[in-house]
């Protein structure tokens, strides 16, 4: 077969050059081809690479190697902007081989950009209202989000699964565990009871569920046992109380104790407090509580007041049960003695016994 020269030339524009399968544009313009097409500018159906360019230089568009821009009109409104749009089936959307790295950009509403520093690396950038992935062959994949107005600044649809470590708001810092969060949490509702804000814990084997925390309605946070199917423990958030479905103990092995020593003088300190009823300033259509004033316990059982990092005290009124039970044997104590004194003038008196009692 003959080759096949055909030269066009076009001063100060362009030159194109064909022989054999190549075919070669040339320019000593700033346009290599120009095109006025109302439906393809470019078409091919080579079955490798369709376009292929090799840009360098320092210019504004000099270094890249394929740009897409879109005029709107009223066929094509501003919010269709596509720069660049790559469709093909059974294949990814953009790929690496070897040590070459692949980026695409797009000038759009929609716009689409790739840069790795590394071999076999690819990153994704959106500028409009998705997000930023950025994977590299060192295992690392960045994701951020960026967003105009009360949108969403980065989603995902459908299952996802991480099987490394995940950090949230750790300002670029290596999660130190499987989820790592800077910052409060926040857990949504599914919208009813059976749906409500908390976390399961699985088993050992991870194959029952055991127990759930979280809100049990609107107004109840607590801990819930699924083998029991009974929540064991609610703490009303509107008014503070708790409630316990079975008894609450502290440890109290000698094992774990030291410094062991009777109590002494229970009863006088136990007569210097003075019980009280009071509402909550902050709650005042809360029930009518009874207790004691923790400044007032504070001078007599220092160590059953804690002091939070406010100042605010609280009490241990359950430290106060022994104190309360020594302070009852100090009083069985003194009713003995009067009850011997007492048989002692019976017995003087000729009484009979029991007389006075």
């Amino acid at each position: 077969m003959k080759k096949l020269l055909l030269l066009f030339c076009t001063i100060g524009y362009g030159v194109l050059h064909a022989q054999n399968p190549v075919v070669e544009i040339r320019t000593s313009g700033s346009t290599a081809i120009t095109s006025k097409a109302s439906l393809h500018a470019l078409y091919t159906t080579s079955p490798y690479i369709p376009i292929f360019s090799q840009a360098s230089g320092t210019g504004i568009y000099s270094q890249e190697g394929l740009h897409g821009e879109i005029t709107p009109d009223a066929s094509n409104p501003k919010s269709q902007f596509i720069g660049v749009v790559g469709l093909g089936k059974n294949a990814p959307s953009l790929g690496g081989n070897g040590a070459y790295n692949v980026g695409v950009f797009g000038s759009g509403k929609h716009g689409l950009w790739g840069k790795s520093s590394e071999s076999f690396g690819f990153g994704v950038y959106g500028d409009g209202h998705t997000g930023v992935l950025g994977i590299s062959n060192t295992g690392g994949i960045g994701v951020q989000g960026i967003s105009y107005g009360v949108g969403l600044a980065g989603s995902f649809l459908g299952n996802v699964a991480i099987s490394d470590r995940l950090g949230i708001g750790i300002s670029g810092n290596i999660p130190d565990f499987i989820l790592d969060v800077g910052g409060r949490a926040r857990m949504r509702s599914g919208g009813s009871n059976e749906t409500s804000a908390g976390v399961w814990f699985n088993n050992n084997a991870n194959n029952q569920l055991r127990a759930f925390i979280g809100m049990r309605d609107d107004n109840e946070f607590g801990i819930y046992s699924q083998s029991m199917a009974q929540w064991l423990l609610r703490l009303n958030v509107n008014i503070g109380s708790i409630c316990s479905y079975s008894t609450i103990t502290n440890c109290s092995d000698m094992r774990l104790k030291t410094d062991i020593t009777p109590i002494r003088g229970s009863l006088n300190r136990i007569q210097a407090l003075n019980g009280v009823n009071y509402h909550w300033k902050k709650h005042p259509e809360t029930s009518l509580q009874t207790g004691f004033i923790a400044q007032e316990v504070q001078k007599i059982f220092p160590e059953l007041v804690e002091t939070d990092q406010e100042g605010f005290l609280s009490v241990n009124y359950t430290g106060l049960i022994p104190h309360l039970l020594e302070a009852i044997k100090e009083l069985q104590g003194k009713n003995g003695q009067l009850e011997t004194r007492l048989s002692a003038i019976e017995a003087a008196l000729n009484l009979p016994t029991g007389t006075g009692k």
